[in-house]
């Protein structure tokens, strides 16, 4: 989910997800034209968190 501030919330990660590198892909809805970031990141995990967090 993207936050109000422009971050991006992801579910469900594990410590093994922080050491790789990620890409935003996006997605035309008319076109279908698909796109990548131009730059990659990496996940800053904090946690744990409640499993009922909305």
């Amino acid at each position: 989910m993207v936050l109000p501030s422009g971050e991006l919330h992801i579910r469900e990660v594990g410590p093994e997800d922080g050491y790789k590198s990620y890409q935003c892909r996006t997605k035309h809805r008319l076109t279908g034209e698909t796109r990548l970031s131009a730059t990659k990141g990496r996940l800053v995990i904090t946690g744990p968190m409640n499993k009922n967090f909305n």
